[in-house]
Order: structure tokens, then C-alpha cells, then sequence
């Protein structure tokens, strides 16, 4: 639970779910699912809970009415359906869950009379604040966001709090974070070439592809098309490749608009809660979707920042509503209820789709019949039910999208030929093609996909027994050396499944060898450093064994090793002892 390495802080609150599901529940797919429609729901509460208090300026009624819609839609916006059925992203949902009980128990503890209580609120919402990033680090802007509440809606607060103060503290706190976000994007820039190298676009092609992926978080989040919605969205149109030269500039006009709202939201108090749902919006987003080298686009970035969305868009209808309301207000009732029941039924349907990984599967390719996933998944399926030929054809136009679609990751020199075997091996075939080395060719980064822990599942759960294993290992190795020697090492994660691969087939040898090759290129890397240890005490080299048990006890007292891998270490330690 406190080793995790999923992020920066291990997030371990979201992982301790995780261990208590498995601890009492034994938990299937299913049951996690359940967990987490459970937590949407609680989510939804929260939601319509911080309305009530945002839109405080409204009249009683109206506020009900607003928070109980705006909660609901919140809630049933067919954009959260993979967010809350894809079971790790518990983990934004939890982080949410924790800034918007934070955001909540702020706005009552500055609205509270009562010293007592509101004292009670702040406590709670310091605790909630410090557990929000260790569910995931999008928590810590659970504090931008407070800030925002302050200064866009707490300043005519008469609670015995010094509001102008509060106020000053609050514009202090956001424009320090704009300026330390700023200060990310020039640092991120400076190291693009290493950091984006990984990735077929550039740091300036993510720029440029910021307001048009933003806009459609909005566009899918009040129109949604669900035939494009899911998990797969590395066929994301960038400039240059598929996209309108006009599109970033109309996309960057919409989002100036929504950064200048807040802006004109300090001199005009009636932009107040327009200024707040701009800004929630635009600090939801600010680590994910910015500078950093993620994938351009995933639906469930925008399930906190659509809070933001419903206050804006709560705003604008009763802005409709104070012009229209000498004829009537009740159509604009009526298209509310029919847009919402819209609304649930498409998100019905979309999950539908997630009753089997087949059906999913067919949804993806539907939706995004240029993804390298969707395809190379496909390839999978088709190598399973025994259609190798079709298998290899939906293999190799994968490889091809990999390289033309800019927001896919490509597929190295290596990487179709070892696919094209592990196709083989599951589909039950013997054609089985050993390429020589010199044909595939060297290059860097020759293996970018994770085939290698493809081959070891399909060897431990016994998929293809008469594959030959031998023969497939020593290829690897040849692959492997060759482009070690021409310069062009295959990279860490690559070598440690390949080292990986060769202990649960039992080959030492093989091990030894891939650990060694991580270590030359990270000597301290604490699993090469364990599985070359494991290696050579099956080989009888008590030499190096001691050498990797020595270097990984330094490892453990600079605070390197997990629990984990103290627990192998001891292991290790105790039968050599």
C-alpha cells in the first residue's frame, strides 16, 4: 500500500482500497466496479452538496432546483461512464472524492456562524485536504480551487471572518500557482527533448493541440457522442496530421474566453460564479492536460474539472431565463428534464458496452478505426479465435497507424516481428518467423511496446506449451546483443520483462545476462540488482552475488527499496546465510 508506484506519492489511500477489496472480499472485476459506481454516487452527493453553497446568491428555490439538476448531471454524463467503470480510476474518482468534501466543508465552515462548528468544518477539511493527493496527485488542486471559492464567492460573507484578508491571502495563493505553472511549462520545455522522446509528437504539438482538446472535454461533456467515447483516443488529430489549420485557432478563441472570465469575474461581481466554474475548470486541467508528456487525451481528466462546466452552464441558462421570463420559463424546464433523460439513456448505452472486453473492443474499433490500440487489440482477439492471417493483417496496420498517427506511441524496429510471433504462439500455429537480426536492423528504441510481457503470460498461463520457447529465448538474446553492440541498447523497461521473461521460463543464464545489461545502463536499478542476485545464486557465482547483495543493502539505506524488495532481498540473504 505505501510502495506503490503508480505516481509521484504512491497513492497509497487508493491502493488501500484496492488491499481491503482483495483482503475481505476477494474481489472480482465486477465487485470493483460496484465499489466504484458506489463512489460515483457519493461523488454525485458531494456535487449537488457544494451547489447548494455555490449558488447561495440564488433564491432557495432556484438553488434546489439548480443543485439537484446540476448534481444529476453531473452524475449521468455519459463522459464519466469509462471513468467509472475502468476500475484504476478509482483513483480520480477517490481524488475528487476528497477535494470536493475539502471544497464542501470550507464553503460551510466560511458560511457557518457558529464557532464551534465551523471550527469542526476546518478540521475536517485540512484532513481531507492532506489525504486528496496520496489518492492521486491531481489532489493538491483541492487548494486552487478552495482559493477560488474565497475570492469569487466568499467576499460579502459576514461570518466574524476578516473576508478582505481572506480575500488578499486567497489572489496571493492563485497567483503564485499560475506563476509556479508557468515555471513547470519553461522547466518541462527546457528537458522536451528527453522527456518527449517517447512520444511521436513534440512539446509545441501538445501546446497547440491544448485548446482543442480542452474544447471537446466541453463539447463531449454537454453534446455528447458517445460513439467516439472510451478508452482508446491515440488516434487524436494533431496539426499537420489530420487537423484543420482553422481548428486550434477557433479552439484557442474558446478557451481565451474561458481564461479571461475569471479575469473580468474580479472587477464584475455578477461574473462571480461564471469566474469560479472557469477557474475550477481551468486548475482541474492545469497538470494533466498541459506541459506534461501524457497522451493528449482521456475522458476522465474532466471529472472534476465538469464541475466547473455545470456552474458556468447554470449561469448562462438563468441569464436565458431573466430574458425570457415575461413569456414563460417553463419550456426551458421542459428542455431541461428531456436533455437530462437524454443524457441517462445515452450513458445507458454506452455502458452497455462494457458488459465484456469483446464488446468494448468492437465499440473502440468502431469509434476509432485509426487507434494502434484498437487494432493491435483486435490483432489479439483474432490470433485467439484462430484466424492468424487476419490476426497479422490488423498487426501490421497497426504498425503502420503507429507511425502516421501522431498521438500513438510507434512501434519500434523490433516490435512487429516479436508481435507477429507472440500471434503465432496464440493462435496455435507453428509458423513461427525467427527473423534474422540483420533484417530487422538496429535502431534506438527498437522495442517501444510491452511484448515481452506478452510472451511470459502466454508462457505461464501455458497458452501455446509446444511453442519453441528455447528457440524464441535464444533469438531474443541474438536481438538483444545485436543492437547492444551496434550501439543502440534496448531500453530498461524492455530488458528488465526480457530478464523477467527468462526467470519464469527458469533460465538463469538468460536472466543474469539482461540484469547485467540494466545495470550497465542504470547501476542502481533495484529489480536488475534482485534478479541478478536470484541469477547468479542459482548459477553458484557467490561473487556476484554478494556484490548485488551489498549494492542493494546501500540502495535500502538510501530509502531506494520498496517493501517489496526488501522482502526478496531477506529472502535472499537468509538461505545464502
Amino acid at each position: 500500500v505505501f510502495d506503490g508506484s503508480t505516481g509521484p506519492l504512491g497513492r497509497p489511500v487508493s491502493l488501500f482500497t484496492f488491499a481491503l477489496e482483495q483482503r475481505f472480499f476477494s474481489a472480482t472485476p465486477n465487485f470493483s466496479q460496484v465499489i466504484s459506481i458506489v463512489l460515483h454516487c457519493c461523488n454525485s452527493v458531494l456535487v449537488y452538496a457544494v451547489l447548494v453553497l455555490v449558488l447561495r446568491s440564488y433564491d432557495n428555490d432556484d438553488r434546489l432546483f439548480w443543485a439537484v439538476l446540476g448534481a444529476l448531471l453531473w452524475a449521468c454524463a455519459p463522459q464519466k461512464v469509462s471513468t467509472v467503470l475502468y476500475i484504476v480510476q478509482r483513483m480520480t474518482m477517490l481524488s475528487t472524492f476528497f477535494t470536493l468534501l475539502a471544497l464542501w466543508t470550507y464553503l460551510k465552515a466560511r458560511t457557518t456562524a457558529n464557532l464551534h462548528k465551523s471550527s469542526a468544518y476546518f478540521v475536517v477539511c485540512l484532513l481531507t485536504l492532506a489525504a486528496a493527493p496520496f489518492a492521486k496527485e491531481n489532489g493538491v488542486l483541492a487548494v486552487p480551487i478552495i482559493a477560488s471559492a474565497e475570492l469569487y464567492l466568499l467576499s460579502d460573507n459576514r461570518t466574524g471572518f476578516d473576508s478582505a484578508r481572506l480575500k488578499a491571502i486567497a489572489a496571493t495563493m492563485l497567483s503564485t500557482g499560475v506563476f509556479a505553472f508557468l515555471v513547470l511549462g519553461v522547466v518541462e520545455w527546457n528537458h522536451s527533448v528527453d522527456s518527449y522522446s517517447q512520444r511521436n509528437f513534440d512539446f509545441w504539438d501538445r501546446i497547440v493541440a491544448i485548446p482543442t482538446v480542452l474544447l471537446d472535454y466541453v463539447r463531449q461533456f454537454f453534446l455528447p457522442n458517445t460513439r467516439s467515447m472510451g478508452l482508446l483516443h491515440d488516434d487524436w488529430p494533431i496539426l499537420g496530421s489530420g487537423l484543420s489549420p482553422l481548428a486550434p485557432i477557433f479552439a484557442a478563441f474558446g478557451l481565451l474566453a474561458i481564461t479571461i472570465t475569471p479575469l473580468l469575474a474580479l472587477k464584475n461581481t455578477r461574473l462571480s460564479l461564471a469566474g469560479f466554474g472557469c477557474s475550477v475548470f481551468l486548475i482541474g486541467h492545469s497538470i494533466e492536460s498541459f506541459f506534461l508528456p501524457l497522451e493528449l487525451y482521456f475522458e476522465h481528466r474532466n471529472y472534476l474539472p465538469s464541475l466547473g462546466l455545470i456552474v458556468v452552464a447554470a449561469e448562462v441558462i438563468r441569464a436565458i431565463q431573466s430574458r425570457i421570463q415575461p413569456i414563460s420559463t417553463k419550456p426551458v424546464y421542459a428542455v431541461l428534464v428531456i436533455y437530462l433523460l437524454l443524457c441517462v439513456s445515452s450513458a445507458t448505452m454506452l455502458a452497455s458496452w462494457w458488459r465484456s472486453s469483446g464488446l468494448l473492443l468492437q465499440h473502440h474499433l468502431t469509434g476509432h478505426p485509426d487507434s494502434t490500440r484498437a487494432n493491435t487489440e483486435i490483432a489479439f482477439a483474432q490470433a485467439n479465435s484462430g484466424d492468424l492471417d487476419t490476426a497479422i493483417r490488423s498487426l501490421e496496420r497497426a504498425a503502420d497507424l503507429s507511425i502516421r498517427q501522431p498521438a500513438a506511441r510507434s512501434m519500434g524496429a523490433a516490435d512487429t516481428v516479436l508481435l507477429r510471433n507472440a500471434l503465432v504462439c496464440m493462435s496455435g500455429s507453428d509458423d513461427f518467423e525467427m527473423t534474422s537480426p540483420e533484417i530487422v536492423g538496429p535502431a534506438k528504441n527498437a522495442v517501444r511496446t510491452v511484448v515481452f510481457r506478452v510472451y511470459t503470460t502466454l508462457y505461464k498461463d501455458k497458452v501455446c506449451v509446444d511453442a519453441p520457447w528455447r528457440e524464441l529465448s535464444i533469438w531474443f538474446m541474438r536481438l538483444s546483443l545485436l543492437f547492444n553492440e551496434r550501439g543502440v541498447p534496448w531500453n530498461v523497461p524492455t530488458l528488465v520483462d526480457l530478464a523477467l521473461f527468462e526467470q519464469a521460463r527458469g533460465n538463469a543464464v538468460g536472466t543474469f545476462t539482461y540484469s547485467a545489461m540494466i545495470l550497465e545502463q542504470r547501476p542502481k536499478q533495484a529489480t536488475a540488482l534482485l534478479l541478478l542476485a536470484r541469477a547468479s545464486e542459482f548459477l553458484g557465482d557467490q561473487e556476484t552475488f554478494d556484490d548485488a547483495v551489498s549494492r542493494l543493502r546501500a540502495l535500502d539505506r538510501e530509502g531506494v527499496l520498496d517493501q517489496l524488495d526488501r522482502y526478496v532481498l531477506a529472502k535472499l540473504v537468509k538461505r545464502n546465510t
